[in-house]
């Protein structure tokens, strides 16, 4: 059973200044809440505000109308980007986050839980972007996170490593359960690893839906609803099956 939310959005409104200084309202009634023990995806298509989203509840992104309480905690973060520092090798990025006062990290199971076993001596510029998005998942877990928040994270992967690397998040919350808020354009893969969607849309984007995943067990179920997603939701057709 899920206990009280850890995390409290309202945005009201978001707007972004455009190139000849005009305001733009890019989000509108944007409301959710959500507990340790979820995974909650941000469904929406490329470039419809899912990333200031996030940006807005890590307290990145300050400029907006409306509030994130989010309860005390260690957050784990994968950006789009995956942001290694270029001179050092990859188990000394995955170190650079250890909280203080914490044992040193398991380089080896970390590489191995993101399926990268033998790279941990090598530099950023000797990783594929596909491996360096997986040291940046790995780098979001070595602070065993209360929230992990993931941007994308299987842009660019193959679709069956992303099945694999999503059962790997699925297992972690099952193991230790923590809330996970990620984003994604795909409906196959938010309902692989999701047990609830945010369905963002709209001109000003807004939140249109918020549905519940059904158990992974029940397959008729869980294809009953991405059939009924696509023929709800225009932008997800090209999303696979």
């Amino acid at each position: 059973m899920l206990g009280a939310a850890m995390l409290k959005v309202q945005i009201r409104s978001k707007t972004f200044r455009g190139p000849r200084g005009l305001p733009r309202q890019i989000l509108r009634d944007v409301t959710f809440s959500a507990s340790k023990g979820e995974i909650v995806a941000l469904l929406g298509p490329s470039g419809i505000g899912k990333s200031t989203i996030l940006r807005i509840v890590l307290g990145l992104e300050r400029d907006f109308e409306g509030s994130v309480s989010l309860a005390t905690g260690r957050i784990g973060v994968m950006f789009q980007e995956p942001r290694l520092l270029p001179w050092m090798p990859v188990e000394d990025n995955l170190r650079l986050v250890q909280p203080e006062g914490a044992p040193p990290p398991d380089i080896a199971g970390l590489l191995d839980e993101v399926l990268l076993p033998s790279v941990r001596a090598l530099l950023p510029s000797a990783l594929s972007l596909g491996m360096a998005r997986r040291v940046a998942l790995a780098r979001a877990f070595v602070t065993d996170p209360d929230m992990l928040v993931l941007d994308e994270p299987f842009a660019s992967l193959d679709p069956n490593l992303a099945a694999a690397l999503g059962g790997r998040i699925v297992d972690r919350v099952r193991r230790r359960p923590m809330l996970v808020l990620l984003s994604t354009h795909d409906a196959a893969q938010a309902l692989a690893m999701a047990s609830r969607l945010l369905v963002i849309a709209n001109e000003p984007a807004t939140l249109v839906a918020d549905i519940p995943v059904p158990q992974r067990d029940d397959a008729v179920a869980i294809r009953r609803l991405h059939h009924d997603l696509l023929a709800r939701f225009s932008f997800l057709g090209n999303s696979g099956c």
